[in-house]
């Protein structure tokens, strides 16, 4: 009886939740069905339903109806301008002591495994479809305790017990909601997700000894329903629906409470296990709205100006179709007679001749210029809606092909998707808070994992909670997350050292192959000087206590320049005081190996003036040997 109870609960919260988002959820279903393509849709309001097609009378049945997809090209331009850098994450050490520096940056490298080793790339990229589609979206972080590494098999009930690893799910606005009338989701007291799954998935995941019965159906509303049945889902025998509530501690419930509900019957009940009682949801908006905790998206304003777009070229293409041909004109009797006008080209017209007039061509008639030139217009509209004007899309418009020009127009296209960057930054700082907090209280036992740094050496270490020293605070750069523009980046970086011929001595080849973002960048910048990657590549193994000792016949002059590079960042600053000594001790041993080189040079000469400009296998300075061919067109390549 106590399982019915939380069963009822958990069904009524979700119902009535349901009604309160019946707007947001009915946009968000429209949007993706004019994402997909199925565009002559309409709203039935009198049986709450959305239709498959537009009505139509008997003699409309042979209509043109164009769908001329433009909203599913721009949203997924959208989604690549704000996923074409790799999400970073950055932990904010409490404290300068060296335990609480190690566990800061030990955290960066479990966060870094975690993202490539369960896919977070594409989680992000499914969260920002969802957010674009119905103006709010989320992420869940839970704790799968039968993850990981197995432990042991409990015998009373075959669960499996593992080391535990965490999970990340998107959720769209159609599948969770949290207590209705919060202004601030973050301040609800419980919220409830409903994900539709194959009944063995279910039965595998929650160990249940019977195989649950395809439910989902009964869960969607007749929007939802029509919309997965122009999919090809059979809702009403494929999936089965999983709910999912999580409640914090509060007055009424000092434990909280977990609970899983499948056929109307709960499988799992526990109590709050989280390291605090913040929800463990991260709820994203495309544009916030006051005094609300749901957002509104431009997809749902771009709907109506691609209703217009279709309707106008289906009259273009009506028009062509029966009267865009040209038709023979033929005097009465010169031909058999023709009563059935066609879409053929070239079909005979009899009439009734003045004259002896002779056989001549009918030409169509033109159409009305402002029809033809509303595409034109309403594209534009739909490019000003969703922000994907030329610019953004690779194109320089008319004349402005300067790169201040095009710098300021990708600004002016960025600037509205401004808000929805820091939202997203914030949020994945805070999917990265909760992800840590969950490893510090959760994650006992030793794992080993490997990262790689930018330079590709891979990094190998090992971790556990205690070893993070409490450091869960994460923060994204929003670098990483707002859209950005290459073509306009490139044009004005050109632009500027065409204007300023001293700009390209000031910056290096490999930074300004940063800058440019070229494809193969990382490559083209070990071709062109692989002194200056090996020496990079030292720092990194050197930050993490890998000894490297100097090597004769290296450029000891760029390495220690690149060394010292490193000694002036953060990294080099807060590492423990053995690194530290390490990377100087390093340092000093290339300027011993100067310094001897510079005395056997000098001997050379001492023997026989000129002897220390032969080629030498060391390749000290003066030495004759001529640099490869890469090096030599980089030190003269021009930006």
């Amino acid at each position: 009886m106590e399982q019915d109870k939380t069963a009822n609960e958990v069904l009524e919260r979700w119902q009535k939740a349901d009604r309160v988002l019946t707007e947001d959820r009915r946009n968000y279903w429209l949007n993706y069905a004019f994402y997909t393509g199925n565009q002559w849709v309409w709203w039935d309001p009198v049986r709450n339903i959305v239709q498959n097609a537009l009505p139509s009378t008997a003699y409309e049945t042979d209509r043109v109806r164009l769908t001329i997809n433009k909203i599913q090209e721009r949203i997924n331009q959208l989604i690549g301008r704000f996923t074409d850098k790799p999400i970073v994450f950055e932990p904010l050490p409490t404290a300068a002591d060296d335990s609480t520096l190690s566990g800061a940056k030990l955290g960066g490298y479990v966060l870094e495994a975690a993202k490539l080793e369960c896919g977070w790339e594409s989680i992000r990229r499914e969260n920002i479809f969802n957010v674009l589609m119905g103006g709010t979206s989320a992420i869940c972080v839970e704790w799968d305790g039968q993850s990981g590494e197995q432990l042991m098999v409990n015998q009373m009930n075959s669960d499996v017990v593992g080391t535990g690893e965490v999970t990340l799910s998107p959720l769209s606005i159609a599948e969770f909601s949290v207590t209705p009338g919060s202004r601030r989701w973050s301040d609800a007291p419980w919220w409830v997700g409903c994900t539709a799954v194959p009944p063995e998935q279910a039965q595998e995941h929650y160990n249940m000894g019977k195989k649950p019965s395809a439910d989902a159906g009964s869960t969607y509303s007749p929007l939802q329903r029509s919309m997965l049945e122009q999919r090809g889902v059979d809702v009403d025998s494929e999936l089965t629906a999983v709910y999912v509530m999580y409640e914090r501690p509060n007055r009424k419930n000092e434990t909280g409470k977990r609970a899983v509900v499948i056929n109307g019957k709960t499988v799992f009940e526990g109590e709050w296990n989280l390291p605090d009682e913040k929800l463990n949801l991260q709820v994203f908006r495309q544009t916030s709205v006051p005094m609300k905790w749901t957002g509104t998206t431009i997809a749902t304003a771009a709907r109506a100006p691609q209703i217009a777009y279709n309707a106008v070229f289906s009259t273009i293409v009506e028009h062509a179709k029966l009267a865009g041909n040209v038709r023979l004109l033929v005097p009465f009797g010169a031909l058999p007679d023709e009563t059935h006008l066609t879409d053929e080209p070239g079909e005979v017209v009899n009439y009734y001749a003045v004259d002896n007039q002779r056989p001549d061509y009918m030409r169509p008639p033109e159409l009305p210029r402002w029809l033809t030139n509303l595409p034109p217009e309403l594209e534009g509209q739909l490019d000003g809606i969703l922000h994907s004007h030329a610019v953004s899309r690779g194109m320089a418009p008319g004349d402005r092909n300067s790169g201040l020009a095009l710098s300021i127009l990708a600004e002016k296209n960025d600037t509205p998707l401004g808000p929805m960057a820091r939202d997203q930054a914030e949020g994945w700082g805070e999917i990265g808070s909760k992800v840590l907090g969950l490893y510090g209280s959760k994650a006992m036992e030793i794992r080993k994992k490997v990262v790689f740094t930018d330079t590709g050496v891979p990094i190998p270490f090992e971790w556990n909670g205690q070893r993070l020293h409490g450091q869960t605070r994460v923060t994204v750069p929003l670098d990483s997350v707002v859209p950005s523009n290459k073509s306009a980046t490139q044009a004005m970086l050109t632009n500027l050292a065409q204007a300023f011929p001293g700009f390209g001595s000031m910056i290096d080849n490999d930074k300004l192959i940063r800058m440019l973002d070229l494809p193969g960048s990382k490559t083209l910048s070990e071709i062109l000087d692989h002194h200056i990657k090996r020496s990079q590549k030292e720092n990194d193994l050197m930050s993490v206590g890998e000894v490297i000792l100097p090597e004769q016949w290296e450029d000891h002059a760029k390495h220690m320049a690149e060394h010292n590079r490193f000694r002036d960042t953060d990294a080099y600053r807060y590492a423990p005081q053995d690194i530290r000594q390490m990377v100087d001790a390093h340092i000093q041993a290339h300027q011993r190996l100067i310094e001897e080189e510079a005395v056997r040079q000098a001997e050379l000469n001492a023997i026989q003036p000129g002897f220390a400009g032969l080629p030498q296998a060391e390749e000290p300075l003066g030495s004759a040997v001529p640099p490869d061919w890469a090096s030599l067109q980089g030190q003269g390549m021009q930006p």
